[in-house]
């Protein structure tokens, strides 16, 4: 029987052997031991010597001496060590302690087996493991895996897409991260997947965002099994830069064909109309003031310089369609454009029983941008809101200052502080859909022909232009906000008040029965530095004069005051200071008007100005650079 167990331990390719606790010297050792150790000795030759001379003392080797200390024996007890040739074991070990008499004492008799290349095969697998996931984690596009409808696995990027976090989107249900819209088409693509119908579905859809907004994505999803049960691995990319890059294509097409048409009209329209100013200004030449006839030319030359305005509008048009439009970046108040838009459209407003909410006024902060621009994108702002509001209501307007490092809405903008325009009506509000589609060219809720879907889309290019965006939140039932994003510009310093010299330039009289134009002109002087007395018939402008004196340094009149007014107010001024500065205005010819008035060093000024003309015309009177012509 002994025989038998002896071939037995040489047979066995696990480390068999004994050694007395006490000193740790080996009483018996296998072929299995010797090979275990990296040994070039036979078993014999082990007898009698201590483990720690066999190989590496290790703690997990004085870890097995403490437990059969206290338990007596050991099972399954995994540790590593060294070889004397210095290569790393890992060993499976179960020994149990005994007394032995014939050996003076306690004896230990342990198996060993060699369990290093499971060792490394796992160590592998975990590193493999570790490295897909990495890949998978690390990668651009959304990875996640469904088992049973349910979200089991999610990398952060596709959490990431649907602005959650990976702990909020694994455990439920795939459908509710999927627009509403686009829940069918995608339930009927998982299912089939399952059916085993295809391996994979390239399919566009669009994710529900947790702030509620859309996310474009391109989907495409293959059969696997997870944890032993069917499941879908779908692999899930952004397309939503590819879906605003197409649009973006679109739209620039469409608005190629805007131009075109735009241009062609506005050069058409201009001939037509220079033609009928041209004729009008010679028939009102040659008829005698103050008759019908006079007057009926005189409002056909208003007229065509309307028509002319509005075809500089249409040119507009064409060339921000054809993003060639440059923009004036300059300081602009945003009080100060409020406050003319209320005094341009304020009455008509309040005849559709619209009401003006400003929260912030005399507040607002100082924008970088193109004035005109900018007042035409608010306007088409302010008219969607009144057409969205058809039995009246209240349109709110106030401002908001945002630090943002990289603008969304107009990267090329670059970061900085931001001034939002917000402007809030209480109407019908429109759908999501409409709201998306709100900036897209012709595209409008309007009914019938009244609109071509053009403003929207004029107002945020030209709003990009200036390095700003807007962008639009809307409800059904709930009205809709408006935000309008300027860079903010530097406040301008206090401005001490206009005196009797501001800048040395003196005062400036202003004498015209047509009180609309009376005020443009005294606000855009004063803007522009000068002290104003205003008048609106000959005696009060005459009374004026005489009153200050010396300090009026110019006078600008209109020649057609009631009752031949402005003949006898030039008179009055002319015959007490005959080098006296004066500007007359007026709709007719400058022959004609200097046919009419006393003879002198007046100058003239053809009507309709623009604002920069009367500076101009006044700076180069008191001899200044004018920084505008007259035309």
């Amino acid at each position: 029987m002994e025989d038998i167990y002896r071939r037995l331990l040489s047979f066995t390719r696990d480390g068999v052997h004994c050694y007395r606790f006490d000193d740790g010297r080996v009483i018996m050792a296998n072929q299995g031991f010797v090979d275990l150790l990296d040994l070039d000795c036979r078993p014999d030759d082990v007898v009698g010597k201590p483990l720690r001379d066999l190989f590496t003392y290790t703690e997990q080797e004085g870890m097995v001496r403490h437990l059969l200390e206290k338990a007596g024996e050991i099972h399954d007890f995994e540790y590593h060590f060294k070889t004397l040739k210095g290569d790393d074991k890992w060993v499976l070990h179960d020994s149990f302690i005994a007394d032995d008499p014939a050996q003076g004492g306690r004896v230990v008799q342990a198996i060993v087996r060699d369990i290093t290349f499971r060792k490394q095969a796992e160590q592998a697998l975990r590193e493999s493991e570790e490295k897909y996931r990495n890949l998978v984690e690390g990668a651009r596009d959304g990875i996640c895996i469904v088992r049973e409808g349910t979200l089991v696995y999610a990398n952060r990027q596709l959490a990431g897409m649907a602005g959650y976090r990976v702990e909020d989107v694994v455990g439920k249900a795939f459908v509710n991260f999927i627009a509403p819209e686009e829940v069918a088409k995608v339930k009927a693509a998982h299912a089939a997947v399952l059916a085993g119908a295809r391996d994979t579905v390239p399919l566009e859809t669009a994710l529900r965002r947790k702030d509620g907004g859309r996310a474009d994505v391109e989907l495409s999803a293959c059969s696997a099994t997870y944890e032993g049960q069917p499941a879908v691995m779908a692999v899930v990319r952004d397309m939503t830069e590819r879906k605003q890059w197409e649009r973006a294509m679109r739209e620039a097409e469409r608005l190629e064909a805007v131009k075109a048409l735009a241009g062609g009209m506005a050069h058409n329209f201009t001939n037509f109309i220079n033609v009928i100013r041209g004729y009008a200004t010679s028939i009102g030449d040659n008829l005698l003031p103050n008759t019908n006839a006079h007057e009926y030319a005189e409002r056909i030359v208003d007229t065509t310089n309307h028509a002319l305005h509005l075809t500089k509008r249409i040119m507009s048009v064409a060339e921000v369609a054809g993003e060639t439009a440059p923009a004036r970046i300059e300081r602009v108040s945003l009080d100060a454009m409020l406050s003319d838009i209320t005094d341009l459209v304020g009455h008509q407003f309040g005849a559709r029983n619209i009401r003006f909410d400003r929260r912030d006024r005399g507040r607002m902060p100082h924008v970088k941008g193109d004035p005109e621009q900018l007042l035409d994108a608010v306007m088409s702002i302010l008219l969607n809101a009144v057409d969205a509001m058809p039995r009246g209501g209240t349109i709110t307007i106030d401002s908001v200052e945002r630090r943002i490092p990289r603008p969304r809405m107009n990267p090329a903008a670059g970061g900085g502080t931001f001034v939002g325009l917000r402007i809030r009506d209480d109407g019908v509000g429109m759908s999501k859909e409409a709201a998306r589609r709100a900036f897209e060219p012709f595209f409008t809720t309007k009914q019938g022909n009244t609109s071509f879907g053009l403003g929207l889309t004029i107002a945020q290019r030209t709003m990009r232009a200036m390095g700003g965006w807007i962008d639009l939140r809307s409800r059904p039932g709930a009205g809709c906000t408006v935000r309008l994003f300027l860079p903010k510009a530097a406040e301008p310093e206090a401005a001490a008040a206009p005196s009797a010299a501001v800048g040395g330039r003196g005062e400036v009289l202003l004498v015209d029965d047509r009180l609309e134009l009376l005020t443009m002109m005294k606000e855009a002087l004063e803007k522009a530095g000068f002290a104003i007395h205003t008048a609106g018939d000959a005696r009060s402008g005459m009374g004026l004069h005489r009153q200050h004196g010396g300090r009026i340094a110019v006078t600008v009149m209109d020649h057609m005051l009631p009752d031949d007014g402005g003949k006898r107010l030039l008179e009055d001024i002319l015959e007490r200071d005959p080098a006296a500065n004066v500007i007359v205005t007026s709709g007719f010819s400058r022959d004609y008007v200097r046919g009419v008035l006393p003879m002198g060093a007046w100058g003239f000024l053809q009507k309709p100005f623009e604002p920069q003309r009367l500076i101009g015309s006044v700076r180069r009177m008191l001899g200044e650079d004018a920084e505008a012509g007259d035309g």
